[in-house]
C-alpha cells in the first residue's frame, strides 16, 4: 500500500486531467488537435451561441455519467444556458421497454422534437454504450453540434462521431469521469466570470 495513497491518486487524476485530448469534427475528416484550453473555450462558445439563439443544452450518459450529466446541466442553466439532462427514469425505462434500450435517447430527442439550435453532449467511460452512439448519430443527422467526452479506448466510436471530442486517456472509470466533470466545469465557470 502507498503511504500517502490519496495524494498519489490526487496527482494521477491531475496528470490524467491535463492529458486530456481534444479534437475537431472525425466526421467530415477534420480530426485536428487542439489544446485543452482551446476545446474548453470553444465549447464555451458554442454553448453561448446556440443558447442565445433559442437552442438548449442536452446531457446524455449512463450511470455515473448521467449523474454528471444531472449535476452540470443545473449548473449550466444557472450559469444562463438553457439546459436539460435526460434522467428521467420513467422515461428511461418506458423507452427501453417500449423500443429497445439503444434507443431510450433517441427516442427523446424525438419526443421533445430535437431543435438545429440544441447542442447534444454525450458522455461515455468507454465510448462504445449502444444508446448514446444511437443518440449521437440521430442528433447528427438532424444537424446538432455533438460534443463528446470519452476515455478508455481511443479509436472508441464515440469519438469519432462529434464536432468536438474530449478524450481522456485514462481505463479507469473515476478519472475519465473526473476528467468529463473538469471540463464541463471549466467552461461553465468561464462562462461564470472565473479567472484565474
Amino acid at each position: 500500500m502507498v503511504v500517502n495513497f490519496t495524494q498519489a491518486w490526487i496527482d494521477a487524476l491531475a496528470r490524467v486531467s491535463a492529458a486530456t485530448i481534444v479534437s475537431g469534427d472525425a466526421r467530415n475528416a477534420a480530426f485536428t488537435p487542439v489544446t485543452l484550453d482551446a476545446g474548453v473555450l470553444k465549447f464555451r462558445h458554442v454553448a453561448a451561441n446556440r443558447t442565445s439563439r433559442g437552442g438548449r443544452i442536452i446531457l446524455i450518459g449512463n450511470g455515473g455519467s448521467l449523474a454528471i450529466a444531472m449535476h452540470i446541466a443545473t449548473d449550466f442553466a444557472l450559469a444562463g444556458w438553457p439546459a436539460i439532462a435526460f434522467g428521467d427514469p420513467v422515461a428511461l425505462t418506458s423507452h427501453t421497454n417500449d423500443f429497445g434500450s439503444e434507443a431510450n435517447f433517441s427516442k427523446q430527442f424525438e419526443l421533445i422534437k430535437l431543435s438545429y439550435a440544441d447542442m447534444v453532449v454525450a458522455m461515455s467511460c468507454s465510448g462504445k454504450s449502444a444508446n448514446i452512439i444511437d443518440a449521437v448519430k440521430f442528433a447528427r443527422a438532424a444537424g446538432n453540434y455533438v460534443v463528446t467526452l470519452t476515455g478508455f479506448e481511443p479509436d472508441n466510436p464515440l469519438r469519432l462521431l462529434g464536432s468536438l471530442n474530449f478524450y481522456v486517456p485514462a481505463s479507469e472509470y473515476g478519472f475519465v469521469q473526473l476528467a468529463h466533470e473538469s471540463v464541463l466545469h471549466a467552461a461553465c465557470d468561464i462562462e461564470n466570470g472565473w479567472s484565474p
